[in-house]
């Protein structure tokens, strides 16, 4: 059987220089560029003399067996007349089409996917696809190494020790369980950490929202004041402009300076409650596979873990084999996030709506990703999202906020509970009526 990847491994091998294959008719190929083929075609001449003549099968490359015995002109090239190029007929079984046309309708070697049928597939394809597929493997294995580097750093860090030897302690001053541990740990940071800065959150939005209120008499003013200006004193258009913009601006730092309430401290809570997200779920991942020091202490913590589990989950250490954590953790997050959605009195903006699709995401992926982590993690991890649904329904009270010195506003609600009674209402009633259009 005659191989063409002799043939062309020869070919792409060539100069820089590609010559340009131009079918005349169904049966002949000429070439031109001549010096740059004269080479390699002459070791295909020598190669490929005797088994052009008297070879009876067909070509390796998918070309079906022979309709009719029809002629085709290869070019040759002589070694005497190193710069004439003439045709040397050969008698082989073909198709009625040229040679090149049928390997590029044909399936190749490597079977009919398009990238190696095409007839510009070549051994630097090849080398190309090696080098990239190299390039892939090196990367990968950096961002392996790099992300177990990061594991083990932050597994190893002081903080997170510290957090692991106070929550070793709160299970031996309590004497509970490590499951109640878990949730009372959790609880206590919540209550301690996060609600005060919750409330403080919005605390500084409540005030920005009033000064924004305010800013509107602000500006008018200033916009009349921009304008006399501009007739006594001559100014041009653009500079009034700017001038004027120069003093909303000022204004507005003006106000923000007098009630304490920069936009940049709403990220004080997010600066604090990852951070102890991070801390929490290392430390509980230390206790539960013995890191850094795998001593007889860190054994003896884990073997209260494997017992201090309840329900269905009396090993902590171990991941919930029924996977009701999981879906628990992506349910209550899911439920988070529509509140806030509904709770919103104004339509979202465009990157606001992108957010909130990127966080619902978020935790739908929690969801396939918690079963394969101890359940202690997943316990927390539930604990957490719980608190912050309870928290979120606490923040949005008018009788709490005036308990906690939150100044009231226009987009407050005297209702809350009501309103959201009848969004949830209303958004299970569009989704029924949804499915019957459906069915």
């Amino acid at each position: 059987m005659i191989s063409f990847r002799y043939c062309v491994t020869h070919i792409t091998n060539l100069h820089n220089s590609i010559c340009i294959f131009r079918k005349i008719n169904n049966k002949t190929i000429y070439i031109s560029s001549y010096s740059s083929l004269k080479n390699s075609l002459v070791n295909i001449n020598n190669h490929f003399k005797t088994q052009l003549i008297h070879s009876p099968d067909i070509v390796n490359n998918g070309i079906s067996k022979g309709r009719s015995n029809q002629t085709n002109h290869i070019l040759t090239i002589s070694r005497t007349k190193q710069n004439s190029i003439y045709q040397k007929q050969c008698k082989f079984i073909s198709t009625h089409t040229s040679v090149c046309n049928v390997i590029n309708k044909q399936s190749s070697y490597f079977g009919t996917n398009p990238l190696f049928v095409k007839s510009d597939f070549t051994t630097r394809n090849c080398s190309n696809v090696r080098q990239i597929s190299s390039f892939f493997e090196r990367a990968t294995d950096s961002l392996y190494t790099n992300y177990v580097n990061l594991i083990y750093v932050i597994s190893g860090s002081t903080p997170v020790e510290f957090t692991q030897d106070s929550l070793v302690w709160l299970h031996t001053y309590t004497g509970l369980p490590w499951w109640a541990t878990i949730v009372l740990a959790t609880s206590l940071l919540r209550l301690t950490i996060s609600l005060p800065l919750s409330v403080y959150q919005q605390n500084i939005n409540a005030k920005l929202e009033n000064l924004k209120h305010e800013m509107v008499g602000i500006t008018t003013n200033l916009r009349r004041k921009s304008k006399e200006d501009m007739f006594r004193y001559e100014w041009s258009e653009e500079y009034t402009r700017r001038m004027y913009n120069r003093s909303v601006r000022k204004a507005w730092k003006d106000l923000i300076v007098r009630d304490n309430c920069h936009p940049m401290k709403n990220i004080f809570l997010l600066y604090i409650e990852v951070p102890i997200l991070i801390l929490l779920t290392f430390s509980l991942r230390n206790l539960c596979y013995m890191f850094p020091e795998p001593n007889i202490y860190a054994y003896e913590i884990y073997n209260e873990l494997t017992t201090g589990g309840f329900g269905w989950i009396l090993n902590l250490a171990e991941i919930d084999h029924f996977f009701i954590l999981p879906i628990l953790i992506g349910l209550t997050n899911l439920v988070n996030i529509e509140i806030a959605v509904m709770m919103r009195l104004r339509e979202p903006t465009r990157l606001q709506k992108g957010f909130f699709i990127f966080f619902r995401l978020v935790a739908l992926a929690i969801i396939p990703l918690a079963p394969y982590i101890p359940s202690s993690l997943s316990l927390y991890w539930m604990t957490s999202s719980v608190f912050s649904l309870c928290q979120k329904l606490l923040l949005i009270s008018p009788k709490f906020r005036r308990l906690t010195r939150i100044p009231e506003t226009e987009s407050e609600l005297s209702h809350p509970y009501s309103y959201l009674y009848e969004k949830i209402k209303s958004r299970i009633n569009f989704e029924a009526q949804l499915m019957r259009k459906l069915k």
